[in-house]
């Protein structure tokens, strides 16, 4: 057997082994009721496994003829070109739900759209069962690629700059968040998809996204340490931070902006629980986070509290009204009450504040804050 094929085992096993540590490690780490990214995520890995591993089969079988190698050979390298597109759609849809906490963006004619190239290799991929279009492999069960072979990982770099595109257009409109992963994710996948470009007997591009995969654990896991993993929203940790620099940027003898502050928290919640579960609790808490990240925009930021309270932090312009933001944030609730994809329905007591410049301190300010808010419960 040939060097290069010992080294593409050597790096398909070293993939495998990996995404089988990040798959037993996520398990023992996720909950029972998983939310749909962490679904997502488990399906990419599980699909990255599957593609090493059918790559480690497709080195033993290429330049090897045996009974049905041919046929064998044939059937290894349909997977790999169905599953390598799977993955750039499945990674896709991940990003939407980072960045939005929802796939709205993904649907109709846009999401359809994505999808056309990655589905035209699925069926080329299938295709070639019947007649040589991507690759082909001959009597002598030697696998080559052909042009339309190549395209596909010209079409996966392809979608490496929409992930990258789409990506940079949300930072222009939002810098309050940076969703890092996606860099030590995609730059690892360009690098395997250039490699195999360069050499179609090198297998690089599964181990290439496992180690993204893996890199990409690890920033999330720095995450936690200001996001709150349930609601997607920033903790308390971050808040105080946050505020302490709203704080210092509005005193300054030259600013403009004011400082406000929303008090939530959520009528009956300890009902809603009782009477659907804390499951259902659960996913109260991570819709209103939803609500909240796609209510509020600019310099506007959500926090969780602690338990079912949240506290939103905005600075506002000249002009500007912290009750503007209440109300974007009332419509967004009552679009979602009224979707009736929803057991229940979500109410809440809402106080606001603005910091008095000159008077308040932290304490006071959140004093103020907490009794707007028990005064409107109390209606």
């Amino acid at each position: 057997m040939s060097e290069l094929l010992w080294a593409n085992v050597l790096l398909d096993s070293v993939g495998a082994l990996l995404l089988l540590l990040l798959i037993f490690g996520h398990k023992l780490s996720s909950t029972a009721h998983l939310r749909l990214e962490q679904r997502v995520m488990q399906h990419l890995m599980i699909i990255n496994l599957t593609l090493c591993l059918t790559d480690i089969c497709a080195n033993f079988v290429n330049d090897n003829v045996f009974l049905f190698s041919r046929e064998l050979g044939y059937l290894l390298n349909v997977f790999y070109f169905i599953a390598m597109p799977s993955i750039i759609l499945l990674w896709c849809s991940y990003m939407e739900l980072r960045i939005h906490g929802t796939l709205r963006h993904m649907l109709g004619w846009r999401g359809a759209l994505v999808a056309l190239p990655a589905g035209c290799v699925i069926v080329c991929a299938l295709v070639n069962l019947f007649h040589d279009v991507i690759f082909t492999v001959g009597h002598d069960c030697v696998y080559r690629r052909l042009p339309i072979g190549a395209a596909a990982f010209w079409i996966t770099l392809g979608y490496v700059g929409y992930s990258l595109i789409r990506f940079l257009v949300y930072r222009h409109y939002d810098k309050r968040y940076t969703f890092s992963p996606i860099y030590v994710f995609l730059l690892p996948m360009t690098l395997g998809c250039v490699a195999q470009l360069i050499n179609e007997r090198l297998s690089a591009l599964s181990v290439c996204i496992a180690i993204g995969f893996a890199a990409m654990q690890v920033v999330l896991q720095n995450e936690l340490a200001y996001i709150d993993p349930l609601t997607g929203v920033f903790n308390r940790q971050y808040l105080n931070n946050y505020l302490s620099q709203a704080i210092r940027e509005v005193q300054r003898e030259d600013s403009r902006r004011r400082l406000a502050c929303i008090m939530i928290d959520v009528d009956r919640f300890k009902q809603l629980n009782d009477t659907y579960g804390h499951l259902a609790g659960d996913d109260a808490l991570h819709d209103l986070g939803l609500v909240l990240r796609e209510a509020i925009s600019g310099q506007t930021v959500a926090t969780r509290f602690g338990g079912d309270e949240f506290v939103i932090v905005t600075l506002l312009e000249e002009g500007e009204v912290v009750d503007d933001v209440v109300k974007a944030i009332l419509n967004r609730l009552d679009a979602y009450n009224s979707s009736g994809e929803h057991p229940f329905t979500l109410s809440l007591s809402i106080g606001t504040a603005y910091f008095a410049r000159n008077a308040d301190t932290i304490d006071s300010f959140f004093k103020r804050m907490d009794e707007a808010m028990y005064r409107n419960k109390r209606r």
